[in-house]
Order: structure tokens, then sequence, then C-alpha cells
């Protein structure tokens, strides 16, 4: 239940995304937020508990910024143009 309800939560703040896009993959679903453009990246979760380790350390979202602290990822994922993304 706690991992459900941090996904959504994490998913719902990737709404606002801007300058780019970012394609979460999990299980059977991709989600896509913002639009294709200079910066693009896409984030593959093999395990849903990444969603609880990202509240557990360094996620923000600010104005529909999020800023994801690479230390969450801690092997829950892959990710392809993350830091480009954060740094924007």
């Amino acid at each position: 239940m706690l991992t459900q309800w941090a996904k959504t939560a994490f998913l719902s703040g990737l709404g606002g995304v801007t300058g780019g896009a970012l394609t979460v993959e999990c299980g059977d679903r991709t989600h896509r937020f913002g639009n294709p453009g200079e910066l693009n990246a896409t984030v593959a979760v093999h395990d849903e508990r990444f969603f609880q380790r990202v509240f557990g350390l360094e996620f923000v979202v600010v104005a529909g910024r999020a800023d994801l602290g690479f230390a969450a990822v801690g092997g829950n994922g892959d990710d392809q143009g993350e830091r480009q993304a954060c740094e924007k």
C-alpha cells in the first residue's frame, strides 16, 4: 500500500515537466511526461520499492520540477540522461 501511494505521488509530481521529456517505464506500463525537446530521459523501474526509496532520500517537487537524488536509485532502476534531466 505504501509503495502504491509513493508511486502515485511520484508520477503525479511529474505532470509539470518542461524543457524536455521524461519516460518512466515500470512493469507493463510506460508513463510519459513533458514534450520531447532538448533534454529527454528514460527511467526503467525494475522494483517498485524504488518509489518508496525516492521519498525516503532526495525527492522534491517544486512548481512542477522534479529533483531526483542519484542515491535514491540504489539498483532499483536504470536511467538514461537522468543527470541532464535533473540539472535542468
